[in-house]
């Protein structure tokens, strides 16, 4: 049954249809769950390197995506952007990685407000070097995003 699938933390878009014959169907559209993370413009293969040592057992995938990004003022002129795509095996693992990920993007914007150096996600609890100076700026959900041409 459905306890069953939210057990597993499989992720599924539930799709309704109706027949020609006025019945009603659906059809379970099961994928892998996956969140985005926007780097720092020229440092996304620096974080991208850096997530994936930290959560390497977690992750099944790590992949640079161009998309464009519906959270900019000027998203409607096509401008695209690379973003980290995360896939997971489950949803239990991207909840674990997405919380870390974002507390160390709140302490960076916390440090980069208050004028201090690097740090943040450059912090040991993620195994990154204190000097990295490529800290992921946000982290998206799927729908905060377009791939459209």
């Amino acid at each position: 049954g459905g306890d069953d699938k939210a057990a597993t933390g499989e992720s599924a878009l539930h799709l309704f249809f109706i027949d020609l014959d006025g019945e009603t169907f659906d059809c379970p559209l099961k994928y892998p769950p996956y969140f985005f993370v926007a780097a720092t413009e020229g440092h996304e293969r620096e974080v991208e390197l850096g997530l994936t040592g930290a959560f390497a057992s977690q992750l099944e995938s790590v992949q640079m995506v161009e998309k464009e990004d519906l959270g900019m003022v000027n998203h409607l002129s096509g401008k695209k952007r690379k973003f980290i795509k995360l896939t997971f095996a489950n949803t239990n693992e991207l909840t674990s990685v997405r919380s870390v990920v974002e507390k160390a993007l709140t302490r960076n914007r916390q440090q980069s407000g208050a004028g201090a150096g690097k740090g943040g996600f450059g912090s040991a609890d993620l195994d990154f070097r204190e000097s990295v100076s490529a800290v992921p700026i946000d982290v998206r959900a799927p729908g905060a995003v377009s791939s459209r041409f």
